[in-house]
């Protein structure tokens, strides 16, 4: 997401997300959105530490908002 991989996140079928992230996998489709409508927004990932009994990961960023002049 922080690094503008739109395009390679879309690229992934139902089946491969689940056989890649297991059952937490199609959290992924919320950082696909949000990938997506902040493309050109710069960003930062401040922690990220993967919860193996919950198949998911917990992750914290943020986006800065540009301004405009």
């Amino acid at each position: 997401m922080v690094n503008k991989r739109k395009d390679a996140l879309l690229a992934y079928t139902d089946e491969e997300t689940y056989r890649l992230a297991g059952g937490g996998a199609f959290e992924m489709r919320t950082s696909i959105c949000i990938a997506a409508a902040t493309e050109d927004q710069l960003g930062e990932v401040w922690f990220s530490e993967p919860i193996p009994i919950y198949a998911t990961t917990c992750c914290i960023t943020t986006l800065y908002q540009q301004q405009t002049a």
